[in-house]
């Protein structure tokens, strides 16, 4: 970016970034005027200074960017490369106080209820509540998005090996379930729709199967899955 680009992203929106450093000083000084302390915010030493900062905390990094068209800093809880919490405010102390309370305890509720702006969504909320395979089977079993898969969803839920697995679908006409939610490649089954079949394949045995009926296809599936990976 040239010297020319920065000026005009500094005069026009975000003048006390610039006249601060960046946005992670601003932060930084935002963080004291509401009387607290952001010492581990960090943010690039190139013109993206001007757009970015972090805070890498042991329970994840609160990141923080601005929204280029209008006065606006957009604040994200990030577990494990995992949006947890996320929203967008006006207001630079009220950001440093979201990030102080998540790196001081707090709970996605918590941090809703502190901070209205703040939102999540369900499967976030699993992932804090440790109850992310139950909630992940519910939307699968319930989202008229996947209704082309509901046979298959049904079939694989009731059964106890499939079951204790994370459902997922893709393009409406592929069922994944995984032993790993973060990495599919710890091992998963494939199931795939078509109108007349279904194929399955699984990390046990890498070559396809074809089933009539989504019963089958989860009774192929199901023989399939070591007993070390449930």
């Amino acid at each position: 970016m040239s010297d020319e680009s920065v000026s005009q992203l500094d005069t026009r929106l975000y003048q006390d970034l610039a006249q601060r450093g960046g946005l992670g000083p601003a932060w930084q000084i935002a963080a004291r005027r509401a009387g607290v302390e952001l010492d581990e915010i960090t943010w690039p030493r190139d013109f993206f200074r001007l757009t970015y900062a972090s805070v890498e905390t042991p329970r994840g990094r609160i990141e923080l960017h601005i929204v280029a068209d209008q006065r606006l800093f957009g604040v994200e809880v990030n577990v494990e490369n995992q949006g947890w919490a996320w929203g967008s405010t006006d207001d630079l102390e009220q950001a440093a106080l979201v990030a102080v309370a998540w790196r001081d305890g707090s709970t996605i509720r918590e941090l809703i209820a502190a901070f209205p702006f703040m939102k999540t969504d369900r499967i976030s909320q699993a992932r804090e509540d440790g109850n992310l395979r139950e909630v992940l089977w519910d939307i699968h079993l319930e989202d008229p998005g996947y209704e082309t898969m509901w046979p298959v969803m049904r079939a694989a839920h009731d059964d106890p090996r499939l079951s204790r697995l994370h459902p997922s679908v893709t393009h409406e006409t592929l069922a994944r379930f995984t032993v790993d939610h973060r990495d599919r490649h710890n091992g998963q089954v494939a199931i795939w729709y078509y109108p007349d079949h279904y194929e399955v394949e699984t990390s046990w045995q890498e070559t396809l199967q074809s089933a009539a009926t989504p019963a089958e296809a989860v009774r192929i599936a199901s023989a399939q899955i070591p007993d070390s990976y449930l």
